[in-house]
This record gives structure tokens, C-alpha cells and sequence, in this order.
């Protein structure tokens, strides 16, 4: 079997504003460092991803007045436009780029699920941001974000149904969690940590959740079998 190399878009023509009767665009798992102007006058394009590429920046988008999904996760990005235009949106998924603040988002939009995992936006979320929110979001991804304390607004968010709040710094969880009647999936894990000592020197501490996956897992074995050596499993 041979191989194949598999080409992959670097760039793309700025005329896309053109093209008025796309709908959905898929630019996932390219190399784009940027997207053109014009994608962001699209007024007919509801579904955009562009996961898993190098963007660093995007156009103004308060233009895409239909757009329902934007899926930008695992990018480079470090600042957003403000999509408080974007009336329709539903779907954000901004998960493992370089944030380090909280999207602009509609005051009274109706965004159904949120994922900011992998960004550096804490300590703490903005209460308008939550409240914002109130009357819509389903399910909230922030893993990994450094926040040390979630606001009590989030008692406000009746439609919620997921919190993933795991690994970050939190102290304590609200009173006001309890107020919310359809919460099915509530997720708080600390970041567990491990000593690791070589020739008897002390290498510190490292946190488990920053583990490569392959490490995460023989350490995972190793502690099962100390344990069940110790008769303790």
C-alpha cells in the first residue's frame, strides 16, 4: 500500500460574499491562519467550522444575521470580533484556542450550548454573561480555564441541563446550583495531582489532567496494581 499526501487549503479567495445561497461551510483540518473578509458578510450561512486549523484572527461577523453553528475550536485565536450581531446563533464551540476574555454575545440571543475548554479566561465568569444567557443555554463547557469561582447568576440559567466545569481552580460551587430543575450532568473534578521523585531529588508536583494520555494511562495502571498489591482493591 502506498502513501498519500493529502493537500490542505493554506488560504482562501475573498469572495465568498458572492456566493448568496451558501448555507453550510466546512473548512475543518486545514492549515488557514485567517479567513477572508467577505465569509463574515455572508447573510445565508448558517453553519460554519473551522476546527482544527491555525487561525489567529476572524473577520467581523455582525453581518451573519442566519448564523445558527460556529465551530472554531482548536485554533490559535487570542481575541474575537464581537458577535452580539449574531442573533440566531445556537451552537458556539470556541474550545482549546488562546482566549483569554469572554465572547461578546447577544443580550437576548438564544445560544443552546457554550464550550470555552482550554482557555485561559478565568478567574471568574462575567455575571452579564451568564444572565445573558438565562433563558436558553442547555450546556456549558468550561474545562480548563483557570476559573477559581462561578457566579451565583448561574442559578438564573433554568434551561441547563450540563456543567462541565472540571479542572480548574474552584474552592466551592454555588447555593444557587441547586435552583436549576433539568441539571442531569454535573461535572467539578479537581486536578489530581502526583509526585514524581528520581534518584531521591524531588521533581515537584505535576497536574494528572496535563498528562499526555499515554502517561495518564501507565500511571493510572501503576497506582491499580500498588493498591491491589496492598489489598486495598
Amino acid at each position: 500500500m502506498g502513501w498519500y499526501v493529502v493537500a490542505v487549503l493554506a488560504e482562501l479567495p475573498d469572495t465568498f460574499d458572492s456566493v448568496r445561497s451558501l448555507v453550510k461551510l466546512n473548512l475543518a483540518g486545514n492549515q488557514l491562519t485567517a479567513l477572508p473578509p467577505s465569509l463574515g458578510r455572508m447573510a445565508s450561512l448558517a453553519v460554519l467550522d473551522a476546527s482544527h486549523n491555525r487561525l489567529e484572527a476572524l473577520p467581523p461577523l455582525d453581518r451573519s444575521l442566519k448564523l445558527t453553528t460556529l465551530n472554531l475550536a482548536a485554533n490559535a485565536l487570542a481575541n474575537l470580533p464581537s458577535l452580539s450581531g449574531c442573533g440566531a446563533l445556537t451552537d458556539l464551540d470556541l474550545s482549546q484556542n488562546k482566549l483569554s476574555a469572554w465572547p461578546t454575545l447577544p443580550a437576548e440571543g438564544g445560544l443552546v450550548r457554550l464550550a470555552m475548554n482550554n482557555n485561559a479566561v478565568g478567574p471568574d465568569m462575567p455575571a452579564p454573561l451568564v444572565w445573558a444567557l438565562r433563558g436558553s443555554l442547555k450546556e456549558l463547557q468550561v474545562s480548563y480555564c483557570g476559573l477559581e469561582e462561578l457566579p451565583a447568576e448561574v442559578g438564573a440559567l433554568r434551561s441547563l441541563r450540563v456543567l462541565n466545569a472540571e479542572f480548574n481552580e474552584l474552592r466551592d460551587i454555588p447555593a444557587t446550583l441547586g435552583y436549576l430543575p433539568d441539571i442531569s450532568a454535573l461535572r467539578c473534578a479537581w486536578r489530581w495531582r502526583w509526585a514524581h521523585r528520581s534518584g531521591g531529588g524531588g521533581r515537584g508536583f505535576r497536574h494528572w489532567g496535563n498528562m499526555p494520555n499515554k502517561t495518564r494511562a501507565l500511571a493510572f495502571w501503576a497506582i491499580r496494581s500498588l493498591l491491589r498489591r496492598a489489598h486495598l482493591l
